[in-house]
């Protein structure tokens, strides 16, 4: 198993502020969808950048709940291809939505960017799941 410290931190994981912010990242990225086949641009953006936000706090509390658990090898890695596949999918959906936004061009690639982005962040979701599943608490 792989521990990412020797020792857990002092003190419980924060799971409920993990599960708050992945809750709300879920129920934006639905949001922002809505909004996107709508056709509501504005409240897109905003929502998009709002989400990306959340996205970005719940990596960090996931990373600091995954300090109080060892994980088997296996799920751990095909966990976080895909959670860096998501991260990077992220990243490259505000870049090609930015361009949508300002230059006017290239929402088929958005839209495919944007789609693949929430089917890695479902994967990584899910392998989360699993890897806890089979992981211990130190």
């Amino acid at each position: 198993m792989i521990s990412l410290l020797q020792s857990p931190p002092a003190g419980e994981p924060p799971y409920i502020l993990l599960a708050t912010f992945l809750g709300l990242t879920v129920l934006l990225i639905v949001a922002d969808l809505v909004t996107a086949l709508q056709g509501r641009r504005r409240l897109h953006v905003s929502l998009a950048l709002v989400t990306m936000v959340c996205f970005a706090i719940a990596i960090l509390f996931a990373e600091e709940v995954g300090t109080y658990w060892t994980f088997e090898p296996l799920y751990l890695q095909v966990h976080l291809v895909c959670a860096y596949a998501g991260t990077a999918l992220a990243i490259l959906t505000l870049l090609s939505g930015a361009r949508v936004f300002f230059l006017k061009g290239g929402l088929v690639w958005h839209k495919r960017i944007a789609f693949l982005f929430v089917g890695f962040v479902l994967l990584a979701t899910g392998t989360a799941l699993l890897m806890f599943q089979h992981g211990e608490r130190l």
